[in-house]
Protein backbone atom coordinates (compact mmCIF):
# COMPACT_ATOMS: atom_id res chain seq x y z
CA UNK A 1 0.00 0.00 0.00
CA UNK A 2 1.48 3.37 -0.94
CA UNK A 3 2.20 5.87 1.81
CA UNK A 4 -0.50 8.42 2.36
CA UNK A 5 -1.43 11.46 4.36
CA UNK A 6 -4.71 11.50 6.21
CA UNK A 7 -6.73 13.80 8.44
CA UNK A 8 -8.61 13.02 11.65
CA UNK A 9 -10.98 15.77 12.85
CA UNK A 10 -12.75 16.16 16.18
CA UNK A 11 -15.45 18.78 16.66
CA UNK A 12 -15.41 20.07 13.07
CA UNK A 13 -16.86 19.08 9.71
CA UNK A 14 -13.81 20.28 7.79
CA UNK A 15 -10.26 21.40 8.43
CA UNK A 16 -10.03 25.12 9.26
CA UNK A 17 -8.85 26.85 6.08
CA UNK A 18 -6.83 29.32 8.17
CA UNK A 19 -4.55 26.52 9.36
CA UNK A 20 -3.60 25.40 5.84
CA UNK A 21 -0.19 26.46 4.65
CA UNK A 22 3.48 26.12 5.51
CA UNK A 23 4.40 25.60 9.18
CA UNK A 24 8.06 26.42 9.87
CA UNK A 25 10.29 25.70 12.85
CA UNK A 26 13.63 27.48 12.59
CA UNK A 27 15.36 25.82 15.55
CA UNK A 28 15.14 22.21 14.34
CA UNK A 29 14.53 22.95 10.63
CA UNK A 30 11.11 21.32 10.39
CA UNK A 31 8.88 22.49 7.53
CA UNK A 32 5.39 21.01 7.24
CA UNK A 33 2.97 21.94 4.44
CA UNK A 34 -0.73 21.30 5.09
CA UNK A 35 -3.19 21.53 2.20
CA UNK A 36 -6.70 23.00 2.46
CA UNK A 37 -8.16 19.53 3.13
CA UNK A 38 -5.88 19.15 6.17
CA UNK A 39 -3.52 16.62 4.60
CA UNK A 40 0.24 16.95 4.87
CA UNK A 41 1.44 17.46 1.30
CA UNK A 42 5.18 17.75 2.01
CA UNK A 43 7.71 18.12 4.77
CA UNK A 44 11.31 18.96 5.28
CA UNK A 45 12.35 16.47 7.93
CA UNK A 46 14.92 17.50 10.51
CA UNK A 47 17.05 14.56 9.33
CA UNK A 48 18.16 14.94 5.74
CA UNK A 49 16.73 18.45 5.38
CA UNK A 50 15.24 17.82 1.94
CA UNK A 51 11.64 17.97 0.73
CA UNK A 52 9.77 14.68 1.21
CA UNK A 53 6.27 14.01 -0.15
CA UNK A 54 3.84 11.21 0.69
CA UNK A 55 4.22 8.19 -1.56
CA UNK A 56 7.49 9.41 -3.12
CA UNK A 57 10.99 8.13 -2.49
CA UNK A 58 13.33 11.09 -2.04
CA UNK A 59 16.99 10.94 -3.07
CA UNK A 60 19.43 13.00 -1.03
CA UNK A 61 22.86 14.03 -2.39
CA UNK A 62 25.53 13.86 0.32
CA UNK A 63 29.11 15.06 0.69
CA UNK A 64 31.95 13.17 -0.99
CA UNK A 65 29.61 11.67 -3.60
CA UNK A 66 27.47 9.95 -1.01
CA UNK A 67 23.79 9.22 -1.46
CA UNK A 68 20.77 9.18 0.77
CA UNK A 69 17.20 7.99 0.42
CA UNK A 70 14.03 8.56 2.44
CA UNK A 71 10.82 6.54 1.90
CA UNK A 72 7.82 7.96 3.76
CA UNK A 73 5.19 5.88 5.50
CA UNK A 74 1.82 7.08 6.73
CA UNK A 75 1.44 10.72 7.77
CA UNK A 76 -1.45 11.78 10.00
CA UNK A 77 -2.75 15.17 11.07
CA UNK A 78 -5.28 15.19 13.92
CA UNK A 79 -7.06 18.38 14.87
CA UNK A 80 -9.49 19.06 17.73
CA UNK A 81 -11.46 22.22 16.94
CA UNK A 82 -12.60 22.83 20.51
CA UNK A 83 -9.17 22.67 22.18
CA UNK A 84 -7.19 23.75 19.07
CA UNK A 85 -4.90 20.78 19.72
CA UNK A 86 -3.04 19.60 16.64
CA UNK A 87 -1.04 16.39 16.36
CA UNK A 88 1.16 15.49 13.41
CA UNK A 89 2.62 11.99 13.10
CA UNK A 90 5.27 11.43 10.43
CA UNK A 91 6.49 7.92 9.66
CA UNK A 92 9.62 7.46 7.60
CA UNK A 93 9.44 3.76 6.76
CA UNK A 94 13.04 3.62 5.63
CA UNK A 95 16.02 5.87 5.22
CA UNK A 96 19.56 5.19 4.14
CA UNK A 97 22.52 7.55 4.03
CA UNK A 98 25.83 6.30 2.63
CA UNK A 99 29.17 8.04 2.26
CA UNK A 100 31.84 5.61 1.14
CA UNK A 101 31.62 2.48 3.30
CA UNK A 102 29.82 4.36 6.10
CA UNK A 103 26.06 3.70 6.19
CA UNK A 104 23.30 4.90 8.51
CA UNK A 105 19.90 3.38 7.85
CA UNK A 106 16.64 2.66 9.58
CA UNK A 107 13.21 4.10 10.21
CA UNK A 108 11.54 6.57 12.54
CA UNK A 109 8.26 8.01 13.70
CA UNK A 110 8.08 11.64 14.77
CA UNK A 111 5.09 12.91 16.72
CA UNK A 112 4.50 16.64 17.17
CA UNK A 113 1.56 17.71 19.33
CA UNK A 114 0.39 20.90 20.96
CA UNK A 115 -1.98 23.85 20.85
CA UNK A 116 -2.44 26.19 17.90
CA UNK A 117 -2.76 29.86 18.89
CA UNK A 118 -6.17 31.52 18.65
CA UNK A 119 -5.04 33.53 15.62
CA UNK A 120 -3.82 30.32 13.87
CA UNK A 121 -0.31 31.64 13.31
CA UNK A 122 1.69 29.77 15.97
CA UNK A 123 1.76 26.12 17.01
CA UNK A 124 3.76 25.25 20.12
CA UNK A 125 4.42 21.51 19.83
CA UNK A 126 6.03 18.82 21.92
CA UNK A 127 8.26 16.64 19.75
CA UNK A 128 8.78 12.95 20.41
CA UNK A 129 10.81 10.74 18.12
CA UNK A 130 10.90 6.94 17.92
CA UNK A 131 13.90 5.95 15.78
CA UNK A 132 15.37 2.58 14.91
CA UNK A 133 18.76 3.18 13.32
CA UNK A 134 21.59 0.92 12.22
CA UNK A 135 25.12 1.86 11.33
CA UNK A 136 27.55 -0.02 9.11
CA UNK A 137 31.27 0.74 9.16
CA UNK A 138 34.34 -1.13 7.96
CA UNK A 139 35.67 -1.29 11.50
CA UNK A 140 32.54 -2.42 13.39
CA UNK A 141 30.31 -4.02 10.78
CA UNK A 142 26.50 -3.67 10.98
CA UNK A 143 25.17 -2.61 14.41
CA UNK A 144 21.92 -1.22 15.79
CA UNK A 145 22.41 2.18 17.37
CA UNK A 146 21.25 2.11 20.99
CA UNK A 147 18.56 4.66 21.79
CA UNK A 148 17.90 5.96 25.28
CA UNK A 149 14.14 6.07 26.01
CA UNK A 150 14.63 9.43 27.74
CA UNK A 151 16.01 10.93 24.53
CA UNK A 152 12.77 10.29 22.65
CA UNK A 153 11.45 13.55 24.09
CA UNK A 154 13.06 16.17 21.87
CA UNK A 155 11.46 19.06 23.76
CA UNK A 156 9.12 21.83 22.74
CA UNK A 157 9.44 23.59 19.41
CA UNK A 158 7.51 26.54 18.03
CA UNK A 159 6.10 26.54 14.52
CA UNK A 160 5.07 29.71 12.73
CA UNK A 161 2.63 29.58 9.84
CA UNK A 162 4.13 31.33 6.82
CA UNK A 163 2.29 34.31 5.31
CA UNK A 164 -0.55 33.57 2.86
CA UNK A 165 1.53 34.20 -0.25
CA UNK A 166 3.83 31.31 0.71
CA UNK A 167 1.03 28.68 0.72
Amino acid sequence: MPAESRLILTGAESFPEGLAGRWLDERMSWDIVVDRQGRISEIIHSMGRVTVRPGEITKVPLIKGGEGMMRPGEWVLQYDAESREMLVSIDIDSMRFQVGAQIVEGSCRDVLYGTVSEDGRTWVANWNTYPKYFVTTEEFGHKELPMDEHLQDMGVITFKRAPEEDK
